[in-house]
């Protein structure tokens, strides 16, 4: 007891005025590989889902929580990006890796990462109207497949000068280890159309 209030001094201590002091862990659930998106003073949290290799169509995908104010000490649960049974159903399991991203023309996305039924690891995108969803596919099926290795960890840069967005992934050799190869980060052009968002220009290495 004594040794966890002197913690509690020191953070209190370290911490700016008007910032709030934050106690880790922030979650007792599991809780891999978050993505943080803030809306005003409120931050919206999105995850892997736990146990991701054990997922089956029907259940909730990747969990979604709020710091609503910033308190991230007191994080409120507010479902699942796909709530049960409202997952794409090209989704077979491993559900990894979500991400938000906002701009004015996209609103508000999530590209995450699963296994199709074919045993592909593929990107997928959905987009909501507001940031607790619920969220949807534009277009039904995976947004970026490889036939020859599983992509993943997706990511939309958006700079704000240029309006210019870039999309990044990775090939998942790791997947394949037998392959020997390396796990290049891809990045390509991401742009808005009528028909949902799509990959335009040359493709390149990080």
């Amino acid at each position: 007891a004594k040794a966890a209030q002197a913690a509690a001094q020191v953070v209190a201590a370290v911490a700016k005025p008007g910032h709030m002091a934050i106690a880790n862990p922030i979650s007792a659930d599991e809780c891999p590989e978050p993505s943080v998106l803030r809306v005003g003073n409120d931050f919206y949290v999105a995850n892997t889902t736990p146990q991701p290799q054990t997922w089956r169509p029907g259940d909730g995908a990747y969990p979604l929580r709020k710091a609503k104010d910033g308190d991230f000490n007191h994080l409120e649960d507010v479902g699942f990006v796909f709530p049960p049974g409202t997952a794409p159903a090209w989704i077979a399991t491993d559900t990894w890796a979500p991400e938000f991203h906002f701009d004015k023309e996209l609103g508000y996305t999530v590209s995450f990462t699963a296994r199709n039924h074919d045993g592909k690891l593929c990107i997928g995108m959905a987009f909501a109207d507001k940031p607790e969803g619920p969220y949807r596919e534009l277009v039904p099926g995976p947004f970026l497949q490889s036939d020859e290795i599983g992509v993943i960890d997706s990511h939309i840069f958006y700079d704000e000068q240029t309006g210019k967005r870039t999309f990044f992934w990775k090939e998942d050799w790791n997947d394949r280890p037998g392959a020997k190869k390396t796990t290049p980060i891809l990045m390509q052009e991401l742009v808005a159309t009528k028909d949902g968002p799509k990959l335009v220009g040359a493709r390149s290495h990080t």
